[in-house]
């Protein structure tokens, strides 16, 4: 699980999570060209009792030449910021990796303050070079 700030070069993002999971999935493509949305959108999910998003990426890898499946996983948290979690398979072992990473997902607890204070420690230690 990583914290994610929606549309960074914004002031005070006031979207949807679906709008804050385009994004993400955007940035992902631009930094992994090879990959591909696959359903077109995103699907309703819920991350513990939370709205949640998922969406199903695919291509081929450049580094092994497989086929190469993502899925990204988005929970809103009450400060506006979202959480995320992606599940990197190779194409042939995806039904069975996939089931296992839905079951963690079930089973997830997110403490929002614990997170938070989490990613304010990691932007205060952050100085650029």
């Amino acid at each position: 699980m990583r914290s994610y700030a929606p549309f960074e070069d914004t002031d005070q993002w006031r979207g949807s999570l679906e709008d804050a999971t385009d994004d993400l999935v955007r940035q992902i493509i631009r930094s992994n060209s090879y990959l591909q949305a696959q359903d077109g959108q995103a699907r309703r999910e819920q991350i513990d009792g939370q709205s949640s998003f998922s969406v199903a990426l695919s291509g081929r890898s450049p580094v092994t030449g497989q086929e190469e499946r993502v899925t990204v996983v988005t929970r809103a948290m009450t400060n506006g910021d979202v959480i995320y979690a992606l599940s990197v398979v190779p194409g042939r072992g995806y039904d069975s990796m996939t089931r296992t990473f839905t079951q963690m997902l079930r089973t997830l607890n997110v403490n929002d303050d614990a997170i938070r204070r989490g990613a304010q420690t990691s932007s205060r230690s952050y100085s650029p070079r």
